[in-house]
C-alpha cells in the first residue's frame, strides 16, 4: 500500500518519470503498459484507456482513468501540439518510437540516490 507520504515522495521526481508513476498509481497499469500508451486508445468522454496488449490475455482491457490522469494526458497531448495519434511518451532516440523501460528505470534509480 502506498501512503500519502510515499506518493508525495515518489511524485517529486522529474518528468516523464513523474507522469509514468502518476498513471501507474491511479490506473493500476504496469510500467511497460504505461510507456506503450497511444493517444488513439484514450477514450476522453468515457475516461478510460483501452490497453490493447500486455503481459497476459486479460491485459487487453479498458482501464478507468482518474480525473488527475485525464488532466495529465490532456496536458501531454497539448504539449505534443494536439497530436491525436501516436505515443503518449514518444522518443526520437528509441527504435520503438516510445521511451524505453530501461530509461525510466535509470531515472528512478538516479532520483532515489
Amino acid at each position: 500500500m502506498v501512503t500519502v507520504q510515499d506518493e508525495r515522495q515518489l511524485l517529486s521526481c522529474p518528468r516523464p518519470l513523474r507522469d509514468v508513476l502518476t498513471i501507474m498509481l491511479d490506473s493500476g497499469l504496469r510500467n511497460g503498459e504505461v510507456i506503450r500508451m497511444r493517444s488513439e486508445h484514450i477514450n476522453w468522454e468515457g475516461a478510460f484507456y483501452f490497453n490493447p496488449k500486455g503481459k497476459t490475455r486479460k491485459a487487453r482491457r479498458p482501464v478507468p482513468l482518474s480525473e488527475r490522469v485525464i488532466t495529465l494526458l490532456r496536458n501531454i497531448q497539448q504539449e505534443q501540439l494536439g497530436q491525436r495519434e501516436g505515443w503518449v511518451f514518444p522518443s526520437k532516440k528509441s527504435a520503438s518510437g516510445h521511451i524505453e523501460l530501461s530509461g525510466i528505470e535509470h531515472m528512478f534509480q538516479k532520483d532515489r540516490s
